[in-house]
């Protein structure tokens, strides 16, 4: 597993709640159609706008439709794409960005990613990934999807891991016909393609192995006790289960390593009812077998915006014993 991704430092991420108070005509479109926000990201990271022209970024920074982003070596990235949608960038990994009213729609260039939808769309939304090879449509799920060139020749592999709902692919066979494949959770899909994005042999969906799951799609979804738990019902026997280690609540230790707290963001129209998110703490690079209870404070009342700390934070070792002094490295 890669250092970075071990040892994040440990940090108290900021984030904004936003009310939006619009005309009834615009009601519709108005919630999926905010920008889309970089939560945290570690390493190099360059947002590029559609001439290719990169500028500087810093964490919580906006972007817009049609910019992409690109991680480099031993890097990544986490994005929000609004409240329910996050998508996680390994290293050496380039995404395009559209988002257009309630439609999303996501290019995977090359690298790794995984997508964590955490509702169902709605009727009316759509959000597709597009590789090169085919279209994958996306209702309300988790996966990993990767797409690497074979060291060999010029061809590509294209791979989909589903932890998750189940997710639609859609692809012109060789001659020519357009077709449809469903992938549930705990199956996986592989595709094999040419330099110009022709598929050499029909994709495979098989039932998919603890071996298939790539530390980066593992450590993503141990990064909240939510998406774990989700994970496990869908497909438990393909999640690795951290080993348990004895770390004493009187014992004679101190941990220094990095752990990234992200307190998560959250947007709605202005009803006359307050905003909150106290709950879905991200949390990454914890130490296996521990815990990590923590809430947020971000309230807004009226329409506007307002900060969403990290506000508390308890660490637990494996014998549930509060063990958070033990923990220096905190900002």
């Amino acid at each position: 597993m890669k250092q970075i991704l071990r040892h994040p430092f440990f940090f108290l991420l900021i984030v904004l709640f936003t009310f939006q108070l619009l005309p009834e005509a615009v009601l519709a479109e108005s919630y999926t159609a905010s920008t889309m926000r970089l939560l945290h990201y570690e390493g190099e990271v360059e947002i590029e706008d559609e001439t290719g022209t990169s500028r500087s970024i810093m964490e919580n920074a906006l972007f817009n439709s049609g910019e992409s982003m690109h991680t480099g070596e031993d890097s990544l990235a986490l994005v929000g794409l609004d409240s329910e949608k996050i998508v996680s960038l390994d290293e050496n990994t380039r995404v395009n960005f559209v988002k257009k009213g309630n439609a999303l729609e996501l290019t995977l260039k090359e690298g790794q990613m995984f997508i964590d939808v955490q509702e169902k769309l709605d009727a009316d939304e759509s959000f597709d990934i597009q590789v090169s090879t085919m279209s994958i449509g996306i209702r309300g799920t988790m996966l990993g999807i990767k797409e690497s060139p074979l060291s060999q020749d010029d061809r590509k592999l294209m791979t989909i891991n589903v932890l998750e709902g189940v997710v639609t692919t859609t692809y012109m066979d060789s001659d020519g016909i357009k077709r449809e494949l469903s992938v549930p959770a705990g199956a996986k899909l592989t595709a094999l393609g040419s330099e110009d994005g022709k598929l050499v042999a029909k994709p495979e969906v098989t039932k998919m192995s603890k071996g298939d799951l790539e530390d980066f799609v593992i450590q993503s979804v141990n990064s909240s006790e939510r998406t774990r738990e989700r994970a496990e019902q869908a497909c438990g026997h393909l999640i690795e289960i951290p080993k348990k280690e004895s770390f004493p609540d009187d014992g004679d230790w101190i941990w220094v390593d990095e752990v990234t707290l992200i307190a998560q963001s959250a947007s709605k129209l202005y009803d006359g009812n307050p905003l909150t998110r106290t709950g879905d703490i991200l949390v990454y690079g914890r130490p296996e077998g521990f815990s990590v209870d923590a809430a947020a404070t971000g309230t807004q009342t009226d329409a506007g915006s307002a900060d969403n700390h990290v506000s508390t934070y308890r660490i637990y070792n494996s014998s549930n014993e509060d063990v958070t002094y033990h923990f220096h490295n905190v900002k």
